[in-house]
């Protein structure tokens, strides 16, 4: 599957992407998460039964993120609570956007985000220059 791509033909530059090599070359490179899964590397597994009970069971559950944010940077979390029909929606979905042809239309996050702070939304005053984007 050879590609040209539209951003070089614009500028008259003609390069040629085979996009199926370059995932094929990244899989077996073993450098992201199926490296390390095949590696036997754990995935960091945060269980949050008991989540919203007070004291040091909460406690314990938030040092788990953290250190698994610091350390890994990603990690698998389950009794979230989230019906299994959800999960494998949003699996298709992701699957379906990621595996799509290449000269399908995009369209970027910034097209398909809503955010709602109700019932108080903050002042414009009160948010980071870059949250004012999106206001």
């Amino acid at each position: 599957m050879m590609l040209t791509s539209s951003t070089n033909s614009q500028a008259g530059i003609q390069s040629e992407y085979d996009r199926e090599s370059e995932l094929k070359a990244f899989d077996g490179s073993k450098t992201g998460v199926k490296g390390l899964v095949d590696a036997g590397l754990g995935i960091p597994l945060i269980d949050l039964d008991g989540v919203d009970s007070k004291g040091s069971l909460q406690a314990q559950i938030v040092d788990q993120v953290r250190d698994a944010c610091e350390t890994w940077g990603f990690f698998q979390v389950v009794n979230h609570g989230i019906p299994t029909s959800v999960l494998e929606e949003m699996t298709d979905g992701m699957r379906g956007c990621h595996e799509q042809d290449a000269e399908a239309p995009a369209a970027t996050w910034e097209e398909n985000l809503a955010c709602s702070m109700a019932p108080n939304p903050p002042d414009h005053e009160e948010l980071p220059a870059i949250g004012l984007f999106f206001v």
